[in-house]
């Protein structure tokens, strides 16, 4: 299967066993003023010893500059180790949520009104394409 529907009810446990999974490298993508409010300690805990692992963590906030001074906040570090990279963009038309480990999973997500669909796969073309978008917006975003 190209890609598969993962229920809303599955999304927070299939991107907490993907993120234990990864082995090298996770892209991830956050949508501020939704995400900021409702932070699992779990996940951070296991984000925080992947990059003590030294695995390249590269994110991208969606929202202003003051939200993404929260969400360094709660990463709890003073000073970003050198393998992990986050910044932020106010642009909200480029909005996109996802989830790549190892350039090779990817969990994403799509949008119908307030509606949201969230997907996995493996497929190379797809994951190719989040990548490259995800390098694009990264390159443009701020610190």
């Amino acid at each position: 299967m190209i890609i598969s529907y993962v229920p809303e009810t599955e999304v927070y446990s299939r991107a907490f066993q993907l993120l234990r999974e990864c082995k090298n490298t996770l892209h991830l993508t956050m949508i501020m003023d939704k995400e900021l409010d409702t932070p699992s300690t779990k996940y951070m805990q296991l984000l925080k010893k992947k990059i003590a692992m030294n695995i390249e963590v590269k994110r991208v906030g969606f929202g202003t500059k003051k939200q993404y001074g929260r969400a360094m906040r709660q990463l709890g570090y003073t000073t970003l180790p050198n393998n992990f990279r986050f910044k932020y963009t106010t642009d909200r038309k480029t909005v996109q949520r996802m989830f790549l480990v190892d350039s090779t999973k990817l969990l994403f997500a799509v949008y119908l009104q307030d509606q949201r669909f969230v997907f996995y796969t493996r497929h190379k073309v797809l994951v190719q394409g989040f990548l490259t978008f995800f390098n694009m917006l990264f390159a443009q975003s701020d610190y």
